[in-house]
């Protein structure tokens, strides 16, 4: 499931909520200034994938490092694609989201479950 919320006018940027897979084991480090960073693959609507990068000392990176191949996950965040040059002068782009909230959805499940009893 994909859901795009609103494009930015400035930059093109969508904010988006994602449901969906872990297709590769996250990949974790720090930027070149230090700050902890995450980033995954995701599975999600019928076949399609994208890329999932995570920034900053917070809770969001630390719950993307704990994730594992083929969890099920919701992610909210900002997509982007930016546009690059090659050593060998071809132009290529890449995109990503950049997230800013993510929960395994058994974590989701288990949250709406004690709302429900409310």
């Amino acid at each position: 499931m994909l859901i795009s919320i609103k494009t930015r006018e400035e930059d093109g940027s969508r904010y988006m909520i994602c449901a969906g897979s872990v297709t590769r084991e996250v990949k974790t480090g720090t930027t070149a200034k230090g700050t902890p960073k995450a980033e995954f693959g995701m599975r999600y609507d019928k076949g399609q994938f994208m890329n999932v990068t995570t920034v900053g000392d917070d809770d969001v990176t630390r719950m993307a490092a704990c994730l594992e191949k083929g969890d099920a996950v919701l992610v909210a965040g900002v997509w982007k694609t930016r546009h690059y040059t090659t050593r060998d002068g071809e132009q290529k782009e890449w995109s990503e989201l950049h997230a800013e909230f993510i929960a395994p959805q058994g974590v989701m499940a288990a949250v709406l479950g004690l709302l429900a009893e409310f």
